[in-house]
């Protein structure tokens, strides 16, 4: 998935950073080695010549001792880095840049929505059709607040409740933005339909028979997860604009 190399300081820095979280994390170097242990795969050997091998080796403090943390991590390629530090809920503006902005809107301002979002978070690399669910329900959590309880139906899906704050906004003809905007709108409906219905047809949110395809693919939770947190964001500030309360200079009458 990475196509540049991280930098030396960058990659030093992650690797600190997954290093602590996976000792605030696992309380013993025995629990610290089996977590680890869990992200090496074995390669086979391309003919009968060649041994087979692990993606990367797992280093020692001394012959026999516990596991070397950092010294592992270094062995560890970039992408594979990055997707302990998912993993562990670090941010990580190489795949997803702009979580770290949306995490911090979500703390303030929606809690339902952000311990979705959370979850979601965690969950690419090792179940991205949950990954999925969760981002479709965050942002349908975000637009009910926005729209207030007395404006939508309990079962509004994310369309429809994109539809609402379309019509809430007047976004197909009054946002101020030069030129025909309707397909501004259209273009935000239709991507919430989008993830609307990987929802619903690619993860197991409403079951799934054995020849129905549910979302295996990281890339496709990295996708959904960008396009949720762009379109919150654009979301939260809209309401910010339109919803403030008016402010008067002295009595209002």
């Amino acid at each position: 998935m990475m196509k540049d190399k991280l930098s030396p300081k960058f990659k030093m820095q992650y690797i600190q950073k997954v290093n602590d979280a996976i000792f605030n994390e696992y309380s013993s170097y025995q629990n610290v080695e089996a977590y680890i242990s869990n992200w090496q795969e074995w390669n086979e050997p391309y003919n009968n010549f060649e041994p087979g091998y692990f993606n990367f080796e797992i280093l020692r403090k001394g012959e026999n001792g516990p596991i070397d943390l950092i010294k592992t991590l270094n062995k560890v390629d970039d992408e594979l880095l990055m997707k302990m530090a998912i993993d562990l809920g670090i941010e990580t503006p190489t795949f997803l840049p702009s979580v770290p902005i949306f995490r911090n809107i979500l703390k303030d301002e929606y809690k339902t929505a952000s311990q979705m979002f959370e979850e979601a978070f965690k969950s690419v690399e090792q179940r991205p059709d949950e990954a999925v669910r969760l981002a479709n329900s965050a942002l349908e959590s975000i637009i009910k607040k926005i729209l207030g309880e007395d404006a939508y139906k309990g079962s509004d899906t994310l369309g429809n409740l994109t539809k609402k704050i379309i019509n809430k906004y007047k976004l197909e003809k009054d946002i101020d933005i030069p030129g025909n905007t309707k397909p501004i709108s259209t273009g935000l409906l239709n991507v919430c339909k989008g993830i609307e219905s990987i929802r619903s047809e690619h993860t197991t949110a409403h079951g799934k028979n054995e020849n129905d395809i549910v979302i295996s693919d990281p890339v496709i939770a990295y996708f959904i997860i960008n396009a949720t947190t762009t379109i919150g964001m654009f979301l939260n500030s809209l309401s910010e604009l339109n919803d403030k309360p008016v402010e008067y200079d002295g009595l209002p009458f």
